[in-house]
């Protein structure tokens, strides 16, 4: 096939014509890459084989947008560019970002731990929760978690002294708080002591 056009779009893409029709729009970074000159030649499996790079440079700058706004897990990115491109792409994406070193599974268990455990005061058992929802295995969540080494009666008096600051004055308000603890991912016990010992302090 001779190349008869090559022509910029409005959205920063390129259309390609040959013998006269429309074959393929490809972004800069692919074109600048190929030999596609106007007046050239091309063949069916190069121009198959410009789309397959054009659709991975797509999927690698939806990744980098979506980690210019917060960390991800491998998973969770994957997941979300499945949103716009294809699973193929999505995973090569995935695995360049990894490459990268943007994309980090432990270091991000380290990070999101210590943000949900120390920062939002969530229980161990909350925090497993949302690591996992957010794509991170067990494993490696419960590891980050327990490396963070915290007292939870510590962070559940802190809890009750950010929610309740004019403290529980009443047996009903103690029950609300104890719901509200537990849903937050703490246990029984450890809800026992630090109600236990506010209660002494009062």
């Amino acid at each position: 096939m001779r190349i008869t056009n090559i022509r910029q779009q409005k959205n920063g893409r390129f259309a390609i014509y040959a013998d006269g029709g429309y074959v393929l729009s490809i972004d800069e970074q692919t074109l600048s890459h190929s030999s596609l000159v106007k007046g050239g030649e091309v063949t069916r499996e190069e121009l198959d084989g410009l789309a397959v790079s054009a659709e991975d440079h797509y999927a690698d700058d939806r990744a980098m947008m979506i980690l210019a706004l917060r960390d991800h897990s491998s998973e969770e990115l994957c997941r979300k560019l499945t949103r716009t491109v294809g699973e193929e792409q999505a995973e090569k994406a995935t695995r360049h970002m990894v490459e990268l070193g943007l994309v980090n599974d432990d270091d991000y268990a380290e990070k999101l731990a210590d943000e949900l455990v120390t920062r939002r005061l969530m229980g161990a058992d909350r925090a497993l929760f949302e690591m996992m929802r957010r794509g991170l295995d067990r494993e490696t969540s419960r590891e980050a978690i327990e490396r963070l080494d915290t007292d939870p009666k510590a962070h559940i008096i802190r809890f009750l002294q950010k929610k309740y600051p004019n403290g529980l004055d009443d047996e009903k308000e103690r029950r609300r708080a104890t719901a509200a603890l537990s849903r937050n991912g703490y246990r029984w016990d450890d809800i026992r002591r630090a109600l236990s010992e506010l209660g002494e302090e009062e």
